[in-house]
């Protein structure tokens, strides 16, 4: 699975998934296809999802794509931080978070992006136990 990974960052693992530049909507479903194995490998509810893209120009069949994504692995996934999003495709993406009502964030600095989704890990946790 050359576009997922498993990476661990201040203790808490994180799915880090690539989507390399591409226009098709087999080739992305291909790369979900790929995340969907390595997150059935972890407990559901609990996953932190950091999803890099490089150079892709999303259309609004792809942003549909995602939402349906998003929608279909909300009760999996406990936070995503998007990195490589620019221009106008900021706020197609920041649209696409607020319909979906998804714990997710836009990142330019992957460092960040993981400090964040473990910050938003703990923060829940600790608001979980009041």
């Amino acid at each position: 699975m050359p576009h997922v990974t498993l990476l661990e960052h201040q203790g808490q693992p994180v799915v880090k998934t690539v989507f390399p530049r591409m226009s098709s909507i087999p080739g992305l479903m291909h790369v979900l296809a790929e995340t969907n194995q390595v997150f059935k490998t972890l407990e559901a509810g609990s996953i932190l999802s950091l999803v890099r893209f490089e150079g892709q120009d999303f259309t609004q069949a792809q942003i549909d794509l995602f939402e349906k994504v998003a929608r279909a692995n909300a009760s999996v996934v406990k936070a995503t931080a998007f990195l490589g999003i620019g221009g106008a495709q900021v706020a197609l993406f920041n649209a696409m978070i607020s319909i979906t009502n998804r714990k997710a964030q836009l990142f330019t600095d992957e460092a960040q992006a993981l400090d964040w989704l473990v910050e938003a890990t703990q923060e829940e946790d600790l608001l979980a136990g009041l």
